[in-house]
């Protein structure tokens, strides 16, 4: 699998080599790895599962939580794990972060920043995710990309053979963003699909941060050049998290109930000459 970015967005070549294959991809978000409340058994199960199916891993913000740094209100020493608790915080999250990741490289393809890796660089103007990225390709090879806090991932469907193109079978537009607002714990957050696909013209929306978990396909009527109607159904994926913090005394006094664990797996296939994608929640 490749990933470019064109312009404005990230375009990735599904690099099919016939009709028949198919192209999986885990989509994740809010791993929060160096939290002491991280389910890294679940985290490793999926990531595990994803190398064994050759499946491509985009992670879409708050792989770190890094809350133990000077002046983030929202955590303190106690909370930090041992290993961490060092002079060295960032580097010493880092390093074994990178080792975590490290067996799973060439199937991680893109890696965008959360409300928490922006957290750091704005208070302490270091880039984590720059560093994470640096290590993984001096010391793992990793050819993946690193993304804004929302923007535009292309799935592009073409045969190739001997680096030839012999034909294309359309394209899948995917606006994603880490999040905004609360955790919204009445809507779930649901209300946004409403909102995003009135202000984005998007294949498949995609969204992280209120760390729950839903699929919600929204028909939308259009015209084609030959002035028939067509129908599709606009894909909007909000993805859990891997991070069980409901008993935390920051989650206490914001009132946060118990998050959804996972993600989603979007596998896409070319079916009647078009291409086409569907999801499925993954289970732990």
């Amino acid at each position: 699998m490749k990933i470019v970015q064109q312009n404005d967005a990230f375009k990735v070549f599904l690099d099919l080599k016939s009709i028949k294959e198919k192209r999986e991809f885990l989509l994740i978000s809010d791993i929060h790895f160096d939290s002491k409340k991280c389910n890294r058994k679940a985290l490793k199960s999926m990531l595990d599962e994803a190398a064994e199916r050759g499946a491509s891993v985009m992670i879409f913000g708050d792989l770190l939580d890094i809350m133990g740094a000077k002046y983030d209100p929202r955590s303190g020493k106690s909370d930090i794990r041992p290993e961490y608790n060092t002079d060295n915080y960032f580097l010493a999250v880092v390093d074994d972060l990178c080792k975590f990741l490290g067996p799973y490289a060439k199937n991680i393809l893109f890696i965008s920043k959360g409300n928490h890796e922006g957290s750091v660089k704005r208070r302490h103007e270091f880039d984590l995710l720059q560093i994470m990225a640096y290590k993984l390709k001096m010391e793992y090879k990793w050819s993946g990309l690193l993304g804004p806090y929302e923007g535009w991932v292309m799935f592009d469907a073409q045969i190739k053979r001997e680096e030839k193109t012999l034909r294309s079978y359309g394209s899948a537009t995917a606006y994603y963003t880490h999040g905004a607002g609360g955790n919204a714990p009445v809507s779930r957050g649901v209300i946004q699909t409403n909102r995003r696909q009135v202000q984005i013209n998007a294949d498949i929306f995609i969204s992280g941060h209120i760390h729950t978990q839903w699929a919600v396909p929204i028909p939308q009527r259009s015209i084609n050049t030959s002035g028939i109607e067509e129908v599709k159904d606009v894909l909007h994926l909000q993805l859990g998290c891997f991070k069980e913090a409901h008993r935390g005394e920051w989650e206490a006094q914001k009132g946060f109930g118990p998050a959804n664990i996972g993600g989603y797996w979007l596998k896409f296939a070319i079916v009647d000459k078009k291409l086409r994608y569907v999801e499925e929640r993954t289970i732990y």
